[in-house]
């Protein structure tokens, strides 16, 4: 197995990418709220994006596992101006922040040390220029062999001295309604007593 590092992305190996990466999130994607998986015109976008830092890991020819950084945050939309500016003001001065658009590997063929390698190979980058690296993980991925925030961990330490913070959870929530209500005065009072006005809505 051996990593490499790519710019510019050929019609083919879209191909091959896209489909280690639709057949991997499919799992994924029915498991979380959130839309984990891109669309194709978007994954194209990013893989084709030289902003982008885009690592695959190859075994023979066939790619089975890839890692996608994004360098410049503002192109990605995932990410708020303002709370990077607040929290981390110098890196994002220094044009150092990342954010881990995916990282995926085929899993039923790949073990935990191509998963290692991979992410080695691509924080190490990371570690010898002091960026800060935003990820994100659904609650899926929390299962009970351990954390992908754990396994980030784990692997940013064979990179460099580093330190994961966790720095925002949302939580999802469903109101499913069965019957509209017939609410008096009085009875709205006593469904809202106790609320703080400094809710924000």
């Amino acid at each position: 197995m051996y990593v490499t590092r790519h710019s510019r992305v050929a019609p083919a190996l879209i191909e091959q990418l896209w489909d280690l990466y639709e057949r991997n999130y499919h799992e994924t994607a029915a498991a979380a709220v959130t839309r984990e998986a891109l669309y194709r015109s978007e994954f194209e976008a990013a893989v084709c994006d030289p902003t982008n830092r885009l690592w695959i890991l190859w075994n023979g020819d066939q790619p089975i596992g890839m890692f996608v950084l994004a360098s410049d945050v503002w192109a990605t939309r995932y990410l708020s101006r303002a709370f990077l500016e607040a929290r981390y003001p110098e890196k994002l001065r220094k044009g150092l922040v990342r954010y881990v658009m995916w990282a995926v590997i085929d899993r039923p063929h790949t073990g935990l040390a191509a998963a290692v390698k991979l992410g080695r190979t691509a924080f190490a980058l990371e570690a010898q220029e002091g960026a800060l690296v935003v990820f994100d993980v659904p609650a899926v991925n929390h299962g009970e062999r351990g954390s992908l925030s754990d396994l980030a961990r784990r692997v940013a330490a064979l990179s460099g001295d580093a330190t994961l913070e966790e720095i925002e959870v949302q939580r999802y929530y469903a109101l499913d309604f069965h019957r509209a209500a017939d609410v008096e005065a009085s009875e709205e009072l006593g469904i809202l007593a106790g609320l703080d006005d400094r809710i924000a809505v």
